[in-house]
């Protein structure tokens, strides 16, 4: 009996489908995206923050992903967790970068606003740190079998949208806390990571690399 092949929209509610729960938490990423950045910057008419949400809603799963298997490979392939991480922050770091450089140019910040938390580069550099921390939480809660390292990664990342508007939308009380929790967040992942390899060094049997969980 034939059967048409299926079309490009069958082929995307498939693989919608199959995604369901993360694109359901990543979408609720770019709505609190929208709503904590209009209300922040009173930019709810703002063409270029809807289009950063819709962003977010579409690639915040892949990019988990994608995030968690850089660290795994890059650890695994050198023998040490601390690289895995340095990758993995490298990678958020330009991501980072690159978002908020859109939402500089597309009017939703004010470039002033940034200058308590080190200006353009300092503040993606915290915002990518206090990110990250919530991510190995997030992992950590994984590999004790709550939830799946994927989805716990996305839920931090929501948590953390509210924190960073806060911090970069020029909130003045929150900065020097947030800057303080970046350097916090930045110097426990860096040192467990030195740690481990040093341990992992002392005794070549163990199994070196990263330790981050991945669903793939």
């Amino acid at each position: 009996m034939y059967r048409s092949s299926p079309t490009k929209i069958q082929r995307v509610t498939v693989f919608f489908r199959a995604m369901g729960g993360s694109y359901w938490l990543s979408g609720l990423t770019g709505l609190l995206t929208y709503i904590t950045y209009a209300l922040l910057n009173d930019a709810w008419g703002n063409y270029a923050l809807a289009a950063i949400a819709v962003y977010l809603y579409l690639s915040i799963p892949a990019y988990s992903r994608l995030s968690n298997r850089l660290e795994s490979r890059t650890g695994d392939s050198t023998g040490l967790t601390t690289i895995g991480r340095v990758a993995r922050y490298t990678l958020q770091f330009t991501v980072n970068c690159a978002l908020l450089y859109v939402f500089l140019a597309g009017g939703i910040l004010d470039r002033a606003g940034l200058g308590g938390i080190g200006g353009f580069f300092g503040a993606a550099a915290w915002v990518t740190a206090v990110s990250q921390g919530g991510q190995y939480a997030a992992n950590w809660l994984a590999t004790i079998g709550v939830g799946s390292s994927d989805r716990n990664v996305i839920i931090s990342i929501s948590v953390s949208v509210v924190v960073n508007a806060l911090a970069v939308s020029g909130v003045v009380w929150i900065q020097s806390i947030y800057v303080g929790a970046s350097l916090f967040f930045a110097g426990v992942i860096l040192l467990s990571g030195v740690l481990f390899d040093i341990k992992t060094l002392r005794i070549p049997t163990r199994r070196r690399g990263s330790r981050s969980v991945s669903t793939l």
